[in-house]
Order: C-alpha cells, then sequence, then structure tokens
C-alpha cells in the first residue's frame, strides 16, 4: 500500500493546481501504516493524520485473528502468522515504522486512538509516545468511521479538517 500512496502523491504532484512540494496524509489502520511508512521516506508529506496505526504488520495479523475471535485457537494463530511471514517474505527486513519516526521530526502529528479498539489504541498510543514533536493526540470512543453516529462523524470530519488547515493551510499563490 505504501507504493500506491507514493504513486497517488506523485500523480497529484504533476497537477497544476496542486503545489507539488506539500501535502498531508490521513489514514485508518492499513492506509495509516502505509501513509506513516511514505512519510518517512517523502519530504513533500508535510503533515499528517495517523487513525488506529500499528508499527509492524504482524501486530495488525494479531489484531484481527482476536477480533475474529480465534485467539484462544493457538494452532490458529501458529499458522496465520507462519502463513503472514511466508507471504511477506519480501519484507521481513523492514524494521517497525517506529524506528524511523526521527524522519518526521518537524512534521505535525495527530495520533487518533479509539478506545472500543482497545489493541490497537495500545499500538497508536505507544507509536505517539516514539515521534518526535509537534505531534498530538485524539482518543476517540469509537474507531472505525463507518461505524460512528452522525454526530460523531461531525465533529471527527471537523478534528481532521482543522488540523490540516492548521497545520497545512493554503498558501493562497497559485503553485510553481
Amino acid at each position: 500500500e505504501a507504493a500506491e500512496v507514493r504513486a497517488a502523491i506523485d500523480t497529484l504532484a504533476q497537477r497544476i493546481d496542486v503545489d507539488p512540494a506539500r501535502f498531508g496524509l490521513w489514514g485508518y489502520n492499513l492506509g495509516a501504516y502505509a501513509a506513516l511508512s511514505e512519510a518517512e521516506k517523502d519530504p513533500r508529506v508535510r503533515t499528517i493524520i495517523l487513525d488506529s496505526v500499528y508499527d509492524d504488520p504482524a501486530q495488525l495479523v494479531m489484531v484481527e485473528v482476536k477480533k475474529a475471535g480465534l485467539g484462544r485457537f493457538q494452532f490458529l494463530i501458529h499458522w496465520t502468522q507462519h502463513g503472514f511471514r511466508w507471504i511477506n517474505h519480501q519484507y521481513r527486513d523492514v524494521p517497525p515504522l517506529s524506528k524511523s519516526l526521527g524522519q518526521l521530526a518537524g512534521v505535525p502529528k495527530l495520533f487518533i486512538e479509539a478506545i472500543d479498539q482497545p489493541d490497537l489504541a495500545e499500538a497508536t498510543r505507544e507509536i505517539f509516545l516514539e515521534a518526535p514533536k509537534p505531534r498530538e493526540e485524539a482518543v476517540l470512543g469509537r474507531g472505525n468511521f463507518v461505524s460512528m453516529d452522525d454526530d460523531d462523524k461531525r465533529l471527527y470530519e471537523n478534528r481532521v479538517v482543522s488540523f490540516f488547515l492548521l497545520h497545512l493551510p493554503a498558501t493562497g499563490k497559485p503553485p510553481k
């Protein structure tokens, strides 16, 4: 997914109505992982919002196994982990994202944690605590935008838009 994020940024950077040197990223779960992975490598990313992010893809696998109610079946955990490692063998030497957080010093970051998803909230909080400043933390009662009621969605949207407007304001100048 990080390659897709990079391709999207590269495509948008070609547009004449977009400043090719200033981008903000926002991702949820796997999208947050991909956004953070790309932001650590791309200086065009000037601000980032991470909702329910994890440090290592293996963490997500375990969260999903638990969510599916399979956590008590040790053989399923073993085979799920084994299968995941096999499928992702080419990425075996990729370090956890927290090891490269220093690349984002000076980049404003908003970490969103949903307390109804305790494992992801904890993973997000750990990354938040390791992240260089500037950083902000937002703790929500519910995660997953689709499952929010209208009032929660409006608050969430306002928080996200406000963060981007504050940290990535429109310049008022046409891009060069």
